[in-house]
């Protein structure tokens, strides 16, 4: 995890933005990103997967697999979710996530779990 803390992000191109992480004025922030990764760990923004993947934000949720596909993560059989009370449930991949609020919420069939903030691989 000290990637996170002591890494540079860098972009290139067309949209490159003024400053570079290393050059980056105090009080200045990283705006629409869409994750970051390192290993298996990757920070996401469901904000910005929303705006990414708007057609199925349209259809109300969107899909834990699509994340994962997004993400080019490994898949796995199941996923627990942690919410910003600490409240977990386990989920499998066919679970999906949909916009309530100012936060996200997780459905599987009769289950649900409002204001999630994180999830993991449930293993086998």
């Amino acid at each position: 995890m000290s990637i996170f803390l002591t890494g540079s992000l860098i972009i290139e191109g067309e949209q490159q933005p003024l400053f570079l992480s290393e050059d980056l004025p105090k009080g200045m922030y990283v705006k629409e990103l869409l994750y970051m990764a390192y290993d298996e760990t990757a920070f996401v923004s469901l904000e910005s997967l929303a705006r990414k993947y708007p057609a199925e934000i349209k259809a109300g949720e969107i899909s834990v697999k699509t994340i994962m596909d997004a993400l080019g993560q490994a898949e796995s059989p199941s996923y627990i979710f942690t919410n910003i009370a600490g409240e977990k449930l386990q989920a499998p991949q066919g679970a999906a996530i949909s916009p309530e609020g100012d936060g996200f919420t997780l459905r599987t069939g009769d289950l649900t779990l409002p204001d999630i903030i994180s999830f993991e691989t449930g293993g086998q």
